[in-house]
């Protein structure tokens, strides 16, 4: 059996705030467990744990991972189950899912233990949200001065020119493929500002692409705008479609999967930069096909000054992460330190004895 995982954010620490998309990529699925409690109580380690099991079973896995903690998982789903485990403090909304299971782990803290630290709890979560709210400030700065970028470049561009790549492109790929089902649309993020910088996971999402289309150009250049169309395609035709949003500007399209055709798009440009690695994989680089030639070295201190600036935003958004899971990780030794983890346990003998029921139906 394909022991295939896939990893992928589908939360955002961005400009716009923590943003979620969730909702999008629990579609199809029969049982849904949402869990609830407070950090420390075991949330993380019971969904690492059904991962592992997943894997030993030979079961394909999707990874959410968190925004909050590099090393934590926000949730699974597992396609061949139709079954999904999500920790519940990002709501979403489980419509057309028939059994939604609520886990609280918070039953399993001893509450006399935790009104002792009351005080020092209060104070950990309000730093914490103000720790975010000043990092998703920096961001939105970050976003501010990018948007002085692409005003250098949009006014050197020839768009015509990439129109009728990008028409070109949507006809080599499209030629002759149609399905008769509708499309499937997941919305993720292709990376994510964490308190460890800056990570994705496209090596792992785009690993199985037949072919792999790196786009390269300048900000304001139309990558973005050339990945929508070919989505827009792709679902006229009804093939499903990933769409993996901008961890800075959830507005923005950074890349598409189309698995059914094994094929990628993706703003190959920093941070998040990749170069080609196999026969497969192509460059469409926007800039130099469209671009008015020149302009780098025109507005070469301009770039720099703008690019220095938009560094300075994204690292005090980063530092400012980084003290909010330190507050965080206080607030955990307080939780764990009162809980039995007994509603965690038998939690994973519930969902495993699911999983290993649906397998064998």
């Amino acid at each position: 059996m394909d022991n295939r995982q896939l990893h992928y954010f589908a939360d955002g620490n961005t400009a716009k705030g923590l943003v979620s998309f969730r909702d999008s990529n629990i579609c199809g699925l029969e049982t849904l467990y949402l869990i609830s409690g407070s950090p420390g109580t075991g949330k993380t380690t019971l969904i690492k744990k059904i991962y592992n099991y997943c894997l030993s079973v030979g079961l394909c896995v999707e990874a959410m991972h968190s925004v909050t903690d590099n090393n934590s998982l926000a949730g699974i789903i597992i396609p061949e189950a139709k079954l999904g485990l999500i920790d519940n403090f990002v709501k979403i909304k489980p419509n057309n899912i028939n059994d939604v299971i609520y886990l609280n782990l918070d039953l399993s803290v001893n509450q006399s233990k935790v009104c002792r630290k009351f005080e020092s709890i209060n104070f950990y979560e309000c730093k914490k949200r103000l720790f975010f709210n000043l990092a998703y400030r920096a961001f939105e700065g970050a976003l501010s001065v990018h948007d002085d970028w692409e005003a250098i470049f949009i006014d050197s561009m020839c768009y015509d020119k990439v129109n009728k790549a990008t028409n070109q492109l949507i006809d080599e790929i499209f030629f002759d493929k149609k399905t008769a089902k509708s499309s499937a649309v997941f919305h993720r993020f292709l990376g994510a500002a964490t308190h460890g910088g800056a990570i994705n996971y496209i090596e792992n999402l785009t690993k199985d692409s037949s072919a792999r289309y790196f786009i390269k150009g300048r900000p304001g250049t139309g990558k973005s705008t050339m990945l929508r169309k070919i989505a827009q395609t792709a679902l006229q035709k009804g093939f499903d479609v990933e769409f993996y949003h901008c961890g800075l500007d959830p507005n923005s399209i950074d890349m598409i999967i189309l698995r059914e055709l094994g094929l990628s798009f993706f703003d190959s440009t920093p941070p998040h930069e990749h170069f080609p690695q196999k026969d497969c994989d192509k460059v469409i680089d926007i800039y130099a096909l469209a671009g008015a030639a020149g302009t780098d070295e025109k507005y070469a201190d301009e770039i720099a000054d703008i690019a220095n600036k938009y560094e300075e935003q994204i690292k005090k958004g980063v530092a400012y992460l980084e003290q909010a899971k330190k507050m965080n990780d206080k607030e955990k030794v307080i939780f764990s330190n009162a809980s039995t983890f007994e509603h965690s346990e038998r939690a994973y003998e519930k969902i495993t004895a699911d999983i290993s029921k649906k397998q064998s139906t």
